[in-house]
């Protein structure tokens, strides 16, 4: 196929959007549409005859980890397409922020090419208008799950009636079709009966002691720098399905060897290109980490990529998207190690057992720092 034109799709603000309430099922429910709006629903798009052949009018390049790239031979083809990708985010996963271009070839090398889709669309993203939400009216409730948009439905799953809105509501229908996403279908391949918590407490329940989470966030080192390097469609494709099974099966064989059970008292809420973000009883928190970034850089040694990893241990009553910021400050500070180190793998933890989460990284630089001739650190973490 002589590709001339190409679909680029970034969705911006994820952690927002999947950490837009704190209560486990609206989370997972919000990682399963990611998934189905990924990879399933534009592979049977495309695969429905409308496009064409494959291979001979379009060809997928990525698909997944909030990223869609997909290279066409026509121009109306590729517009019925990017049409496609805007109706079906905006129907199925109200209140998510896509940024989409369609970007022609116009005589260009691959190479060439490749670098100035980003730019368009790194483009697009900074043209991105913010929606403004009114939040209060006499007229109409808002949603007692995220707070932002206008109540539409009654919930009475959790035994008392709340009143939610349409992306809550969403999130909350596909929350038990967990099974249906990619990680869960490669866990239960080993297991009986797959099951997972309804709750956070649940997995608290699980931990020793119990009430005790572990919040663990890993992510690729420099990947931004390999992807630069990358000069064709073929060889971007080839390395985004490695990154992407690397991370998948680093996170399956590290949840198989730490969870021996049909039972599993866990949560993955996003595996996904390079990410991979779990939550689980905290005493299995540090194990599995380790084991992740052991086995992700086995799986991606030939390309000599590694990954880091934050760990918060905390209270399963805390707000999680309070406990993900924590993570991010943690893994930007294990991630600038690696960088500053020439690489490698570093983790960045925190253990506490308070009611409030304080940014670690500034509280380190009060407490636990002394300037007396010279600077002398309290911790060696990262």
């Amino acid at each position: 196929m002589e590709s001339e034109y190409i679909i680029s799709l970034d969705m911006k603000g994820i952690h927002d959007y999947i950490f837009g309430t704190s209560k486990l099922r609206e989370i997972r429910g919000a990682s399963v549409l990611l998934d189905r709006l990924n990879r399933e629903m534009p592979m049977n798009e495309l695969g429905n005859g409308r496009y064409g052949q494959q291979g001979r009018y379009w060809d997928s390049i990525v698909l997944g980890g909030g990223n869609i790239k997909v290279l066409f031979k026509d121009k109306s083809i590729a517009e019925k397409f990017k049409i496609f990708l805007k109706d079906n985010f905006r129907k199925n996963a109200p209140g998510s922020k896509i940024s989409i271009a369609l970007s022609q070839k116009n005589g260009d090398s691959e190479e060439q090419w490749l670098k100035r889709i980003e730019r368009e669309l790194q483009r697009e993203k900074s043209l991105y208008k913010e929606q403004n939400h009114i939040v209060t009216s006499a007229y109409f409730k808002t949603c007692m799950a995220c707070g932002l948009y206008p109540a539409e439905h009654p919930d009475t799953r959790m035994g008392e009636t709340r009143y939610i809105c349409e992306s809550c509501h969403k999130k909350v229908n596909a929350s038990d079709e967990y099974r249906n996403m990619e990680i869960y279908g490669k866990l239960s391949e080993t297991r009986a009966d797959l099951n997972i918590p309804k709750e956070f407490s649940e997995i608290g329940k699980a931990s020793e002691p119990e009430g005790y989470l572990g919040f663990v966030y890993a992510d690729a080192n420099r990947m931004g720098e390999y992807l630069a390097k990358i000069e064709t469609f073929e060889d971007l494709k080839n390395f985004s399905s490695e990154i992407h099974k690397g991370t998948l099966n680093a996170a399956v064989s590290a949840i198989n060897n730490w969870f021996k059970d049909d039972r599993l008292p866990l949560q993955v809420i996003l595996a996904g290109g390079d990410d991979l973000i779990l939550v689980l009883p905290a005493d299995k928190a540090m194990d599995v980490a380790i084991d992740f970034c052991d086995s992700f850089n086995r799986n991606l040694s030939s390309h000599e990529i590694s990954t880091s990893a934050a760990i918060v241990i905390c209270h399963d009553s805390l707000p999680i998207k309070n406990v993900l910021n924590v993570a991010e400050s943690l893994l930007k500070n294990a991630k600038a190690e690696s960088r500053n180190n020439g690489g490698g793998t570093y983790l960045d933890f925190i253990v506490t057992s308070g009611s409030a989460l304080d940014d670690p990284i500034l509280k380190r630089k009060k407490e636990l720092m002394i300037k007396d001739r010279g600077t002398h650190h309290l911790t060696k973490r990262p």
